[in-house]
């Protein structure tokens, strides 16, 4: 096993984005940057430069139907999901099985490969209020079900860790399968077909901000990520300041996070 830097690990999260891009494609399937890297596609043409992941959204309709497309992909690509019982998490990630990952955050069982995040969009209610009601209860559960994972022995304060090893039991007991029905069924309380605002719900980790216009959200425009062009929600502009604020602006050092992840790759 080798271990791999911060372009390397990049470049791999590139290749996977490619074919994931070149599936979706194939099957007319509507898929879109998202987060950080769309974040990073306008402000930098690229990866955010500390940044060690790669986010796209697709429609939740689209998204169920690439679930049932994994042999499209190659052989070392996996799609893993909770819909299909092959993940913990409430939505997809498209994993090289070739790599290893291990995040300081996490127990030591929790082990991973490199991904690309696939995440739903799902419609929301018209009123402000009852989308905040959604994202409350889906951030309370997102939590809880993190904390399951979560290393007792890790924290950035003392604090933290003392607080994480109180907490953990209690959300052990209440499981992750329990956790992912509750985000789920906030996801799926407006169904995204019948919507005139939509959002990530599922990991929706910035509120309300990341509502949009369906119909905005739909339509799309060409990024540049890395050299390559890339869609973008047309609504880019709102969305990035929803979640990010004046996003062309460079957060201060010591806010620019990265996953903190160890990451090898077998021998060939």
């Amino acid at each position: 096993m080798r271990k791999l830097n911060l372009d390397e690990i990049k470049k791999t999260e590139l290749d996977i984005l490619l074919e994931l891009q070149k599936v979706c494609d194939a099957h007319g399937l509507r898929l879109y940057l998202a987060g950080g890297s769309l974040l990073g596609a306008i402000r930098h043409k690229g990866f955010i430069p500390w940044d060690d992941d790669i986010d796209v959204c697709m429609p939740r309709p689209d998204y169920m139907k690439l679930i049932h497309l994994e042999d499209e992909f190659s052989k070392h690509l996996k799609l893993v999901c909770y819909e299909n019982g092959t993940d913990s998490y409430p939505f997809m990630k498209l994993i090289d099985t070739r790599t290893k990952v291990k995040e300081k955050y996490m127990q030591e069982d929790a082990s991973s490969s490199l991904w690309v995040d696939i995440l739903p969009v799902d419609g929301l209610p018209d009123k402000e209020e009852e989308i905040e009601k959604i994202y409350k209860k889906t951030n309370f559960y997102r939590k809880l079900l993190k904390l399951n994972w979560a290393n007792p022995n890790e924290g950035k304060t003392r604090l933290k860790r003392m607080l994480k090893r109180f907490v953990i039991p209690f959300a052990k007991i209440y499981g992750i399968d329990k956790c992912n029905k509750k985000i789920l069924e906030q996801a799926y309380k407006v169904p995204f077909d019948k919507a005139n605002k939509a959002g990530v719900v599922t990991w929706g980790l910035y509120g309300k901000g990341e509502a949009m216009d369906k119909e905005k959200f739909l339509k799309s425009d060409d990024v540049l990520f890395e050299g390559y062009t890339f869609k973008a929600m047309s609504c880019w502009d709102e969305y990035l300041t929803g979640i990010y604020g004046n996003y062309m602006e460079l957060p201060p050092i010591e806010k620019r996070q990265t996953h903190e992840m160890h990451v090898t790759l077998e021998d060939e």
